[in-house]
């Protein structure tokens, strides 16, 4: 359709990115995740593996497509890119199209109640879903972060 779009497979490789190194996520979670935990917490989310056992696909965490919807002003513009060949000449600006802020992005997770990424360890399927929140506020979204896309801020509107 040309609209854009945040595949849920975009949105699994955002928040695996942030498990390596893993003091990002102690610091999240707290200093009584260790590294062994967070290495079994990001099989359990990303690999489907409670130790070396497999888990039912149906048990599974699912990162559904992100739907994006328009604010006030709509939610698209265009927004242009001038690399240069050479400094200050010959640029060919770019056009590509932005989302406008003020629009909203939202974030669908499947996460089971039965959160056990090992025998000896649990964690609650709530805290996952708020980790997820963290991880997607604090690195954003898309290309050109560094240039101040793709930042974005909760808002609560359940």
């Amino acid at each position: 359709t040309g609209l854009p779009v945040l595949p849920g497979s975009s949105v699994k490789g955002i928040i695996r990115s942030s498990f390596k190194p893993t003091e990002y996520i102690k610091e999240k979670l707290g200093e009584n995740y260790t590294d062994e935990k967070i290495k079994l917490l990001e099989q359990w989310i990303f690999e489907g593996k409670t130790g070396e056992n497999p888990i039912a696909v149906y048990n599974r965490i699912i990162f559904f497509d992100a739907l994006i919807f328009p604010g006030k002003e709509g939610f698209l513009a265009e927004d242009f890119l001038t690399p240069h060949s050479r400094i200050f000449s010959e640029p060919v600006p770019i056009k590509f199209l932005r989302i406008l802020p003020g629009s909203g992005v939202t974030f669908g997770f499947k996460i089971p109640e039965q959160t056990k990424p090992a025998p000896n360890f649990s964690i609650n399927a709530s805290r996952v879903r708020d980790l997820f929140k963290e991880i997607i506020l604090d690195i954003g979204v898309g290309a050109m972060t560094g240039y101040g896309y793709g930042h974005l801020t909760f808002a609560d509107n359940t």
